[in-house]
């Protein structure tokens, strides 16, 4: 019997439950929503996000629900990225050169924080986030590729900086490497932040959206 995958589709500022629902048996893994998703946003510009629940994915099948990867639209913003590591990664960067040694990115989770002002959006730059076979071009794309991204989200118009400032002030909520990925950005310590394993974005941008 093949799955059915609940697809939400929303407008900006729409919650991810409160968009238009549809339903596809022909999703079973990451690699077929992102085409999904590319194909729903290049019909209807007017698309902020879509979101796949059932997004765990194993052995090619979707076993399970998972909190949501979202795919927004071409509007431009910042997003997070929920990380899960299960081996310590070493970065052997020349950012780091100076460094007594290369540091070390222990098992666990972590947000990535970053920004989308080009050709694409946010669309375009969270799908390059999502894809297995692409070149390593930034820090973050060591860690996505050695580890897996368990969740997504993106605020069209949104600061990373914002973002960042209001995760570090939570209880063990920790800068694991400094300077990683805002080498451009004068605020911030780092764009990463190791957080607890049960940290659920959707949770955390429902709180900041209640304080801004």
């Amino acid at each position: 019997m093949s799955s059915v995958t609940e697809i939400y589709v929303c407008k900006l500022r729409q919650e991810l439950k409160k968009g238009k629902l549809f339903t596809s048996g022909d999703i079973h893994d990451r690699h077929d929503a992102e085409m999904d998703a590319k194909e729903r946003c290049g019909e209807d510009d007017t698309i902020a996000k879509i979101g796949y629940p059932p997004a765990t994915i194993a052995t090619g099948r979707i076993v399970s629900p998972s909190p949501a990867i979202e795919f927004p639209g071409a509007e431009p913003g910042a997003y997070l990225l929920a990380i899960d590591l299960k081996r310590k990664l070493t970065l052997k960067f020349a950012s780091f050169s100076a460094l007594p040694s290369a540091p070390v990115l222990m098992p666990g989770r972590y947000v990535y924080y970053g920004s989308a002002y080009g050709p694409g959006g946010l669309a375009a730059r969270i799908a390059r986030h999502l894809k297995r076979g692409k070149t390593v071009r930034w820090l973050v794309d060591s860690l996505t590729l050695a580890g897996r991204i368990v969740q997504t989200a993106a605020l069209a118009g949104g600061s990373e900086c914002a973002l960042f400032a209001a995760l570090h002030k939570l209880p063990g909520v920790l800068v694991p490497v400094p300077g990683f990925g805002s080498s451009d950005c004068r605020d911030c310590a780092a764009h990463l932040l190791a957080v607890p394993m049960d940290f659920d974005i959707a949770d955390y941008l429902s709180a900041f959206r209640s304080r801004v």
